[in-house]
């Protein structure tokens, strides 16, 4: 889990920052079926796209984040807009918007700032249903983040929602949790191997936990004004050792979907050295997910997630369908963290 740093800048202007038709003229000897609209009743009808297939539908998603942001990076705004759907249910925190409005928002802000610049973290990205979740580094002269955003699309991959969940303010280093060591003795250990269960009643963090993952006294400030805002929930962590000089602590923050993560930590020092999502749980608009996550004495971890979701299929026998995913990561000796 990224530190929650600067939560105050983002709640200050989080509501700024991200901010066909006939029948067409065919050749006689076409085929009918490649006709691009289907007659009916002596009415010419727009065909409705096919229903994607997950795999597509990722890919699709991926494209419309990824020309979205460029289209921002570039000040090309109207651009940027085309990405939304003609309804937009949310944008940051404005609700019922168009993307006439969105773009003319985005350069009111953008266009003052200088060397703007948007990158997509495609290895983030997670998708659950319609909704995606990925991290954004966002930059213009005098500032830096990484940001997670959530989006919702429709089935023309447009984007019909989209919400900033929280926000990491970049440091040029990181500094070093102070008493790393007796920190670690006051939070609850595990041993290797072990499971977790993303269903399981955890603890909202304390003030300790909050520490091993802030850096300082307003780092854990920060935290706690967005825990009581309800912008984001962080829940109880436990660390286990990894080797020697190396320890794991694993966290779990988020709103509705709460995002699990592994960082690890250099124990004489204090200096982070990787972090990861590791597992999901939770849901929105009738899907969830939920994750079985196995560490292993080799240091591997694998990720069961069970992806839940209505089924829309004409004679369903089941009001939901399931998909199971597996994710594997390998953690090193030295705490790097390979997915």
């Amino acid at each position: 889990m990224k530190i929650l740093n600067q939560y105050a800048l983002l709640c200050a202007f989080a509501v700024l920052t991200a901010c066909g038709g006939g029948e067409k003229d065919k050749p006689k000897d076409s085929p009918t079926e490649n006709k691009p609209a289907t007659e009916k009743e002596g009415k010419t009808e727009d065909a409705k796209p096919a229903e994607a297939s997950a795999d597509e539908a990722e890919t699709n998603a991926l494209k419309t984040i990824n020309a979205y942001f460029e289209s921002l990076s570039a000040g090309e705004y109207e651009a940027a807009s085309e990405n939304f759907a003609k309804k937009v249910v949310q944008w940051i925190t404005i609700k019922n918007t168009t993307p006439k409005a969105i773009a003319k928002e985005a350069k009111r802000f953008l266009s003052t700032k200088k060397e703007v610049k948007y990158t997509v973290d495609a290895e983030s990205f997670h998708m659950m249903g319609n909704t995606a979740s990925v991290q954004v580094r966002q930059q213009w002269t005098g500032y830096e983040a990484n940001v997670e955003v959530e989006i919702s699309f429709d089935k023309s991959a447009k984007m019909f929602s989209y919400i900033e969940r929280k926000a990491v303010f970049k440091k040029q280093k990181s500094t070093p949790v102070a008493g790393l060591e007796g920190l670690l003795k006051r939070i609850p250990k595990k041993s290797l191997p072990f499971e977790i269960s993303t269903t399981e009643e955890f603890k909202d963090m304390s003030e300790l936990c909050m520490k091993v993952l802030g850096s300082n006294a307003e780092d854990i400030k920060l935290m706690k004004e967005g825990m009581r805002g309800g912008i984001v929930r962080a829940y109880e962590c436990f660390w286990y050792p990894i080797s020697e000089d190396v320890v794991g602590v694993v966290t779990g923050n988020g709103g509705r979907i709460v995002m699990f993560s592994l960082s690890t930590f250099n124990r004489k020092t204090g200096e982070k050295i990787d972090e990861e999502f590791i597992g999901t749980a939770g849901g929105m608009m009738g899907m969830s997910e939920t994750a079985q996550v196995s560490f292993k004495k080799d240091l591997t971890i694998e990720t069961n997630s069970v992806i839940s979701e209505p089924n829309y299929e004409e004679n369903a026998q089941e009001p939901f369908k399931t998909e199971n995913k597996t994710y594997n990561y390998t953690v090193s000796k030295g705490g790097g963290i390979k997915k």
